[in-house]
């Protein structure tokens, strides 16, 4: 498999523009290939179901299906782990509509009807790559979870 492209919606330019880049347009697409960087076996169709369809957001990057296939790559990880505790396999679902609005969570949320408080990471955002593409960095919840941490440790001295 090529280097993975962001999922985006299939042109006859993205369709062409570099044979070393693989372009993703379905979530199953994008699942297996996850499942091929992770070195795990294809899942069985019966074991997962992704429903829902792009655009869900007005732009070219497909993000619901990008969203779906991190999440259900989670979902199998986490089936997997169960399978070995229990024997017992699970069935992963995921609603590419909810996916894509949970990787722009922090647009949507709500605190009493009002936007929460900053996190406070000055890191968070998006940022180019030398080589033209993007990577975001989430940091909001590894933040949260230090100062959360410094919290119970104070009030537990």
């Amino acid at each position: 498999m090529g280097t993975p492209t962001l999922c985006r919606r299939s042109t006859d330019e993205t369709a062409t523009h570099d044979r070393r880049h693989t372009v993703m347009t379905t979530p199953y697409q994008a699942l297996a290939h996850l499942l091929h960087l992770a070195q795990r076996e294809p899942v069985p169709e019966d074991d997962i179901v992704l429903t829902g369809a792009d655009p869900v957001l007005p732009t070219n990057f497909l993000l619901g299906t990008a969203g779906a296939a991190v999440i259900a790559a989670a979902g199998v990880a986490a089936a997997d782990l169960w399978y070995l505790r229990t024997g017992r396999r699970q069935r992963v679902a995921v609603d590419l509509h909810r996916a894509a609005v949970a990787l722009r969570s922090d647009h949507y949320c709500r605190v009493n009807g009002a936007p929460p408080p900053e996190s406070g990471s000055p890191i968070h955002g998006f940022y180019p790559t030398r080589d033209g593409r993007w990577i975001q960095l989430y940091c909001n919840l590894l933040t949260r979870l230090v100062i959360n941490h410094y919290r119970v440790s104070a009030s537990s001295t």
